[in-house]
């Protein structure tokens, strides 16, 4: 939830043409944070090498746990970890750019309307070199995301997780949509598209 803050860190080492050793040192411990805890590749049908951002929160035990949901807010972070590795001599994390962004694009393409919710949960793969698609995963992520761990059978798993996904609508991959709105920003539409389409514009 603190989106801006880590954004604008190579924004600001650049706005102040690197004269400040500061912005260089809070990017780097974020991104390689993000890197080990949030960044996590799902499961999809097409076995696409992508990545989504997920959120982390600490157990009793002071434990980071992934949680592997995707937020539309979240997708500035493709462009983010570009803008870095150019500016910050970091080459190989603009394969980790380049993945986020198409994580972005996929969780877009699968919606139905080609709109992305504004928050949904998928199928995290624990080890990214193991993530080939099957219906079992798929359907073992739904039944975990409910929370429907009573289902004695394989059968009965199988049956309750098509009923899950049939009622509410599941693209192959996800196990839920948390919110599913799409909320233009205002603040956030950049000046030339207000100017193109002047609907856009705040009230």
């Amino acid at each position: 939830m603190s989106d801006s803050l880590y954004e604008y860190f190579p924004k600001q080492h650049m706005l102040l043409g690197g004269l400040v050793s500061q912005y260089r040192k809070l990017y780097i411990g974020a991104i390689e944070a993000a890197k080990k805890y949030l960044f996590f590749r799902p499961l999809n049908p097409e076995n696409q090498d992508i990545l989504l951002s997920g959120t982390v929160k600490k157990s009793a035990a002071d434990f980071p746990n992934l949680q592997p949901e995707g937020q539309h807010l979240a997708c500035f972070t493709g462009g983010m970890v570009g803008i870095a590795a150019k500016i910050f001599e970091r080459p190989d994390d603009l394969a980790i750019a380049r993945k986020l962004v198409d994580g972005c694009i996929w969780a877009y393409e699968s919606m139905p309307t080609g709109i992305m919710p504004e928050s949904f949960s998928v199928v995290p793969c624990p080890d990214p070199d193991d993530c080939a698609w099957s219906h079992e995963r798929w359907y073992d992520g739904v039944m975990h995301e409910q929370q429907r761990r009573w289902v004695e059978t394989a059968d009965e798993k199988v049956a309750h997780a098509r009923r899950i996904i049939e009622e509410d609508k599941l693209a192959p991959g996800f196990t839920g949509i948390t919110d599913r709105r799409f909320l233009l920003r205002y603040a956030a539409t950049p000046s030339y598209l207000s100017l193109s389409y002047p609907s856009l514009k705040p009230p």
